[in-house]
């Protein structure tokens, strides 16, 4: 048999839990060419949420590009990467890809290199110089217009992981891009993100070029009711018997959260399999397995933070719901010094990645790092 809970890599078809309500919502947008933020925590998602939406698009006739600019550290990283993942729908994937890009595209063929590995594939290289960066931008994405102005189809650009761009020295390739954007038509963007206060701060901040300019969709966790019966359903389509309350125990000890919920199942899973059957009991076990897995991880990452930022982490993990973090009760409580100090602490923790802040409330994003914190720095 094999494990039917899958985490850690994208998933479709009975593998994708339900997001019937967001994926309806997105078509509907995406059809009226609105430009769209997804943004989210890491694992939440996204990616197998958009793949799903492209199959519904590619029926009604769309063009999708899908551009992953998660290795962006530069530059030339943002035109390397958009041009590859372009010319894969506009070039095609044969020898003739450079004829096939200069019908469109004008100025960046002069600087492309075209290699051919040993099993026929070609892969294309870019050198431009720091001046014709920004000319390139312009080149490829208008390029990429007229393709699809050509085709007569509507079409849909995704930007994973648009935050990238953010951390570079200077917005300007924010800005060209944000120019060309606003004054194509029958063309939709969607922008995803996971760092939340990078991404946010790109379309919420007055003098970043993309403010205000799109529609915000915050990806919450999967409702418990429905991720419970996904679970229930998988074990037991996979052989599997499952006591009542175990998938309600999964979805709560993981909080809802896609990845970690399907972490913990995959483990109860592999404990079950010989028996063909899990207990509440197995669930208990399952969590246990995983944080002694995750041991020298996690004992890394408190090593690596200051005593100031290690209380603080604690605190957010031991507080009580109702808890204000700049009260004075929750400093004095936890020993975390100051307001000023409390702040500073969740800007590095948040900085880092390991929290992320929801509405009025600082949240750990690794659910498995809470509950080791709870168990093993709290005994």
């Amino acid at each position: 048999m094999m494990n039917p809970f899958i985490y850690g890599e994208e998933v479709e078809g009975d593998n994708f839990c339900n997001r019937v309500q967001e994926i309806k919502e997105l078509v509907s947008e995406i059809e009226s060419f609105q430009n769209i933020l997804i943004y989210s925590p890491r694992r939440y998602g996204k990616t197998s949420l958009m793949n799903e939406v492209f199959k519904i698009l590619k029926r009604k006739g769309f063009l999708t590009f899908y551009i992953d600019l998660y290795p962006v550290v530069c530059e030339d990283d943002f035109i390397r990467i958009s041009l590859k993942s372009i010319s894969r729908v506009i070039g095609g994937s044969g020898k003739n890809i450079l004829n096939r890009l200069k019908e469109y595209i004008k100025k960046i063929p002069s600087a492309l290199s075209l290699t051919i590995s040993e099993d026929g594939t070609p892969s294309l290289g870019v050198n431009l110089s720091k001046t014709e960066i920004l000319p390139a931008v312009e080149d490829l994405f208008n390029g990429l217009y007229t393709y699809v102005e050509g085709k007569k189809k509507p079409a849909l650009v995704v930007f994973d992981e648009f935050q990238q761009l953010g951390e570079l020295e200077n917005n300007r390739v924010e800005k060209i891009l944000r120019s060309i954007i606003q004054k194509q038509r029958r063309l939709s963007y969607v922008f995803m993100g996971s760092k939340k206060h990078l991404i946010y701060d790109m379309f919420n901040n007055p003098n970043r070029p993309f403010y205000k300019s799109t529609r915000h969709f915050p990806l919450k966790t999967i409702e418990k009711s429905v991720f419970s019966r996904f679970i229930h359903r998988k074990f037991i389509k996979s052989g599997i018997q499952v006591e009542k309350e175990v998938p309600d125990k999964i979805v709560d000890a993981t909080e809802s959260h896609p990845y970690y919920a399907q972490m913990l199942a995959h483990m109860v899973w592999e404990l079950g399999r010989e028996k063909k059957y899990v207990s509440a009991e197995h669930v208990r076990i399952g969590i246990k397995k995983i944080l002694e897995q995750e041991e020298a991880a996690f004992s890394n990452l408190w090593d690596s933070l200051t005593l100031k930022q290690r209380r603080l982490l604690l605190a957010l993990c031991l507080k009580k719901e109702e808890k204000k973090i700049f009260s004075v009760d929750f400093i004095e409580k936890y020993n975390l010094g100051s307001g000023s100090t409390v702040q500073r602490g969740i800007d590095s923790l948040i900085n880092k990645s390991i929290i992320d802040k929801e509405d009025d409330r600082y949240l750990i994003n690794d659910i498995f790092l809470k509950l080791w914190l709870k168990t093993r720095m709290n005994p």
